[in-house]
């Protein structure tokens, strides 16, 4: 029961930790969107300057998170680890109905 238990609470992680960095990765296109929108209406030269090095960073230097190079960690993390566990259940369950 335990196990279970455990195995509950890092879903609920996973799908919190996913749903997390969906929420950063919006957060940053629209960072991107409003520097983008700065860039060509702002006359401040000071702000232009600041919202094309933001722009220049984020072209150059932004990757979503990741676990270990693996795969990408964002919304759609929680069903790609379902698939995962599913495709492996099958592969053992038919090992065992082929030696049984």
């Amino acid at each position: 029961m335990s196990s279970v238990a455990w195995n509950l609470k890092n879903i609920v992680l996973l799908i919190n930790m996913s749903m997390a960095c969906k929420k950063f990765y919006e957060i940053v296109e629209t960072s991107e969107a409003a520097c983008t929108h700065l860039v060509t209406s702002s006359h401040n030269e000071d702000l232009r300057k600041t919202c094309k090095n933001v722009l220049r960073f984020n072209r150059a230097a932004f990757r979503k998170l990741s676990a270990f190079g693996v795969f990408a960690v964002d919304a759609g993390l929680p069903t790609r680890v379902l698939a995962a566990v599913l495709a492996y259940t099958v592969v053992l369950l038919q090992f065992a109905f082929l030696s049984g």
